[in-house]
């Protein structure tokens, strides 16, 4: 049965440094159901939902899957608000398999683009059996657009979705242009970044990298975003890619992999002599996410999620992996716009000598300045001296370092896939991050970082059967959490604090979205609370004892059977709660002979007898609240 849990708390999945955390399912996603919490889509035969798509206006949910996109009420995903658009790859299916690839699992329409183009129509693209096809939706009654002949209307989608389905990519839209990056050609062996769509002329539409020796190499893209860093106009906006790449900046033996952010203009329309159709902004920087302090590295980039928490403030909160000694280790850093920024305005590195060793360019840099983008000019005009750099020198030369020089939380034993974060505010006016993380084997983590320190609020195993989560997305204006994998996509709320049964439960778990409502003694949504309401929260301290009255506890009867041992069940509400006994008010400790705790199970008296009669409660201790889970009175068996 899935299972989701209720609270934060111990044991070394999570590395908040310094302190270690590890959340234990304790509540059944069943539960939730139940309540109308968590709703489900999935049709039969239809596999590898993939692509999610939010429309401009919120009210429609777009899912690309294998051979098919539909179109659903994202309030309720079980809903579809339009039939669904079948697109199959059957004419190409046997040239696919001619070309060596299988029928069952690779020669399909596995959709990787889905962009709204503007209010009439969506743009799709597909693998298309290893022969990338694109087509147009008309979105009123969302259908595929048709020729005169009654065909569907496509075009080449080589650079606009990959070959093949299991091949990383990443494409977003800027102002009516798609940008996208992927390997172009079958083999998955030439890398491009292109610009497609929108009104340029058609000799402007693509743009590609230049010399496969300053190419990345055999990258992997994750992702892209299009920033708009001019406050006056465009022609400072940019867009930005996340892969990871083999280095040759590096002189070792073996091969070397690091995760790069890299950036182009908007407004790049290539070189007139040099580069022409080609990128002439294009620049990269080594991503840093580490805790030097170990010698751990984290060198391969799986997701970015980018937030904006006001004009011009942007950080992207990128996920990486690591295997440590056979174990997968995950991390989550957060970049800030200024330091990128910075980061593309040092130095750049360049090869140099007769070794061609990788060395820090100290020579004049060319004005322009190579990668800036341009005001009031076109890169058309750009002197040969500052392409032909640019073409020679696309590595800078210092790191992108994380806030705060180090990740915002580290977990051991999961291998983080998707991420998304949003900025909550809690009751008493302090905005917190909550950031999601989708794994490999179908469990969501939501986790928040107070005064530096990460907390783990839930995991949640989402699926009976562990599989991969292709895409998360976030809408935080209902509140909900979109996840699509091979099987369905699930709509999931970023809370369900009916879980916490009380107040201490309610105030431990640190959820900003949660509080305790005294009146009606539940723990409730805060978007819920009226302005006046004494509602109870405390996200940064946690004082549950302060706060919270002690629960009553119901005492059960139990009797003792000759020459059977006893089991006084107990569990804490959380991993992070430390377990204490008391025999008739007197502290059990563990040199007791006659008693052994069994930590989140309960007591066991091994040989009872008349001096083991008498009260036993169980009391947890978390983060200075103290509270009774469990009572009993133990008795002799009646006299017969």
């Amino acid at each position: 049965l899935p299972l989701r849990s209720a609270a934060s708390r111990a044991d070394p999945l999570l590395i908040s440094p310094p302190q270690p955390l590890s959340p234990s399912p304790l509540f059944p996603v069943a539960a939730m159901e139940s309540r109308g919490r968590l709703r489900a889509f999935t049709r039969p035969s239809v596999s590898n939902y993939s692509t999610l798509l939010l429309s401009e206006q919120g009210d429609v949910l777009y899912v690309g899957a294998r051979d098919a996109v539909f179109s659903l009420n994202p309030s309720n995903i079980s809903e579809e608000t339009h039939s669904r658009v079948d697109w199959d790859a059957s004419s190409k299916q046997q040239e696919c398999v001619m070309k060596g690839r299988s029928l069952q699992m690779e020669c399909f329409n596995f959709i990787r683009v889905l962009v709204e183009l503007n209010e009439t129509h969506l743009f799709v693209c597909g693998t298309y059996a290893f022969h990338p096809m694109c087509a147009y939706i008309e979105k009123e009654n969302f259908t595929l657009v048709t020729t005169t002949q009654g065909e569907v209307l496509t075009e080449d989608g080589r650079g606009r979705s990959p070959y093949n389905p299991t091949q990383a990519y990443t494409a977003t839209l800027a102002d009516g242009e798609l940008y996208s990056a992927m390997m172009k050609n079958f083999l998955g062996t030439e890398p491009v970044i292109q610009r497609s769509l929108g009104s340029r002329p058609a000799s402007a539409r693509t743009a590609t990298l230049a010399r496969a020796s300053v190419a990345p190499a055999e990258p992997r893209f994750v992702g892209s975003e299009f920033v708009q860093e001019d406050p006056e106009g465009d022609e400072d906006d940019k867009v930005y890619l996340f892969f990871t790449e083999t280095a040759r900046e590096f002189e070792f033996y073996s091969k070397v992999v690091v995760s790069r952010i890299a950036r182009v203009c908007k407004g790049d329309m290539g070189g007139t002599r040099m580069l022409q159709r080609m990128w002439t902004s294009f620049q990269k920087a080594q991503l840093e996410c580490s805790l030097p302090e170990r010698n751990i590295h984290f060198n391969l980039i799986q997701d970015v999620f980018t937030l904006r928490t006001a004009p011009g403030q942007t950080t992207f909160y990128a996920v990486f992996i690591v295997e440590v000694g056979g174990t997968n280790v995950s991390a989550v850093c957060a970049y800030s716009m200024d330091d990128v920024r910075q980061t593309f305005q040092g130095r750049f590195k360049e090869q140099k000598g007769p070794d061609q060793r990788w060395a820090t360019f100290t020579g004049d840099i060319p004005e322009p300045r190579p990668g800036s983008c341009l005001r009031g000019q076109s890169s058309l005009d750009l002197p040969d001296r500052t392409v032909s750099f640019a073409r020679d020198h696309p590595l800078v030369d210092q790191t992108v370092e994380p806030v705060g020089q180090r990740p915002l939380l580290v977990a051991a034993n999961a291998r983080y896939t998707q991420l998304a974060v949003q900025t909550v505010r809690s009751l008493g006016g302090a905005d917190h991050r909550v950031m999601y993380m989708a794994t490999d084997a179908g469990t969501l983590h939501k986790a928040i970082n107070i005064n530096g320190d990460m907390h783990l609020i839930e995991e949640m195993q989402l699926f009976s059967e562990p599989q991969s989560i292709n895409s998360l997305l976030l809408l935080e204006t209902k509140g909900l959490l979109y996840v699509a994998s091979s099987s369905s996509v699930l709509q999931v709320p970023v809370a369900d604090c009916g879980a916490y049964a009380t107040c201490g439960d309610c105030v431990l778990a640190r959820d900003p979205h949660c509080a305790w409502d005294a009146r009606s003694e539940r723990c409730r949504d805060t978007q819920e609370a009226e302005p006046a309401s004494a509602w109870i929260q405390d996200i940064e301290r946690a004082d549950a004892s302060g706060l919270c009255p002690a629960d009553p506890v119901e005492e059960k009867e139990v009797r003792i059977q000759a020459g059977l041992p006893l089991l006084l069940r107990c569990t804490p509400p959380s991993n992070l709660a430390t377990e204490q006994w008391e025999h008739d008010s007197r502290q059990l400790t563990s040199q007791e002979v006659a008693y052994t705790v069994y930590p989140r199970v309960g007591l066991l008296l091994s040989s009872p007898g008349p001096q083991s009669v008498g009260s036993y409660i169980c009391y947890t201790l978390e983060g200075g609240f103290r509270r009774a889970m469990a009572s009993f009175n133990v008795r002799m068996p009646p006299t017969t």
